[in-house]
C-alpha cells in the first residue's frame, strides 16, 4: 500500500498549493513520526516519508523547500517541516472558520441581510463572490447599505469580486 501512495505522489498531478492536500500530507507525516517508521537506518527517510515530506515541503514553500531530493535528512528537519506546516495551515483554517460566518450572525441590518439572501448569499465567503453593481440592482439597496456591506468586508480583510 505505501508503495502505491508514494507512486502516485510522485506522479504529481497535483499543480499549485491545495489546503486539504497539505493538510493530509501533514497528518500522514505526523502518524509515520508517531508510529516512529519515518526512518530506514540513519538519515534515510522511508520512501514513503520521502515522498511525504517532499510535497508537503513543495506545498509550503515551493521557492525554497525544506526537504529538498538530494539532502540527507535528519529529525530536525522533519519536525522543522511539521511545525512550519502547521502554522501556515492554520491560517487558512482561521480564514475559512471567518468566511463560513453565516449572515445572520454578522452585524448587518435588516435591509443588507435581505439583499444578500435574495442574491442566495448565506455566508462572509459568499459576499466575496458577488460584485458591488449586483447588490446595487436590487430594489431597497442603495449606497447606504453598500457601505455597510463594504465595511464589513473591510474589516474581515475582504472586498467584493471585481467587475
Amino acid at each position: 500500500m505505501e508503495t502505491t501512495v508514494s507512486l502516485l505522489l510522485r506522479q504529481d498531478s497535483i499543480t499549485g498549493f491545495s489546503y486539504s492536500f497539505s493538510k493530509a500530507l501533514l497528518e500522514k507525516l505526523k502518524k509515520l513520526k508517531e508510529g516512529k517508521r519515518l526512518f530506514l537506518k540513519g538519515k534515510e527517510l522511508t520512501p514513503i516519508a520521502f515522498a511525504i515530506s517532499e510535497h508537503l515541503s513543495n506545498q509550503i514553500s515551493p521557492s525554497d523547500p525544506i526537504i529538498g531530493v538530494s539532502d540527507p535528512v535528519n529529525p530536525s528537519e522533519v519536525d522543522e517541516l511539521i511545525s512550519l506546516a502547521e502554522e501556515f495551515l492554520k491560517t487558512f483554517e482561521v480564514e475559512q472558520a471567518t468566511l463560513d460566518t453565516p449572515i445572520k450572525e454578522l452585524r448587518l441590518s435588516v435591509r443588507s441581510r435581505n439583499a444578500l439572501r435574495k442574491l442566495s448569499v448565506n455566508t462572509l465567503g459568499e459576499i466575496t463572490h458577488i460584485t458591488e453593481k449586483s447588490l446595487l440592482n436590487i430594489p431597497q439597496f442603495g449606497e447606504g447599505c453598500l457601505n455597510e456591506v463594504k465595511a464589513l468586508l473591510k474589516e474581515h480583510g475582504l472586498s467584493f469580486k471585481k467587475e
